[in-house]
C-alpha cells in the first residue's frame, strides 16, 4: 500500500478529500459553498478534530488528526460544539482541554448548532481539513451522524470521516 502520492501527499486521504470537496454544498442552505477546496501542497496547515461526546471515537479522532498533524510544520485544535449556552459546558471545556493537551492542540468550545458552529469557526480559523467521527448506528444517521453529514456536505474546507 503506497503511503505517499507523487507529490509526497498521503495518497488515500487526499483522493478522499477531494471526493468529499466535489460533493460539498452549503450547510442549512446558507448559499453555496465557497468552491472546491485546493489541494494542499504538502500537509495540512490547520488540522482540527471534532469530537461529539463518544469518548471512544473522540480519541480516535484526535490521534488521526495528530498523526496527520505530525506529516509537517502547522497547528491542530481539538473542537466540541455545545448545542446551547445552557448546556453543562464546564465538563465539556475540561474533556476538551484532557483530549487536546496530550496532542500539543488547542483546545476549542463553541456554542450553537454544532455544525454550524463548526463550519462558522473552522472558515474564520482558517482550518484546511476537519477529521470527524461520524455516529453509527440506525438511530444515529442513516450512513452518516447528522454533524458530520452536514459538515461533509457544507464545510469550508476538506473533511476526512474517520471510523
Amino acid at each position: 500500500l503506497p503511503v505517499a502520492d507523487a507529490e509526497g501527499r498521503p495518497a488515500g486521504i487526499v483522493r478522499a478529500v477531494a471526493l468529499v470537496d466535489d460533493l460539498r454544498t452549503a450547510v442549512d442552505g446558507e448559499g453555496p459553498a465557497d468552491g472546491p477546496h485546493p489541494a494542499p501542497d504538502g500537509p495540512h496547515r490547520h488540522v482540527a478534530c471534532c469530537v461529539g461526546d463518544d469518548d471512544g471515537a473522540a480519541a480516535r479522532t484526535v490521534a488521526l488528526g495528530a498523526s496527520l498533524r505530525a506529516l509537517g510544520p502547522g497547528r491542530m485544535s481539538v473542537v466540541h460544539a455545545v448545542a446551547t449556552p445552557a448546556a453543562p459546558a464546564g465538563g465539556a471545556r475540561a474533556r476538551v482541554a484532557a483530549l487536546a493537551g496530550p496532542a500539543g492542540a488547542d483546545p476549542v468550545l463553541l456554542t450553537g448548532e454544532p455544525a454550524v458552529a463548526i463550519a462558522a469557526w473552522a472558515r474564520s480559523a482558517g482550518v484546511d481539513l476537519l477529521v470527524v467521527a461520524p455516529r453509527r448506528g440506525p438511530v444515529a444517521g442513516a450512513v452518516l451522524g447528522s454533524v458530520s453529514r452536514r459538515l461533509a456536505h457544507g464545510a469550508p474546507c476538506s473533511v476526512l470521516l474517520a471510523r
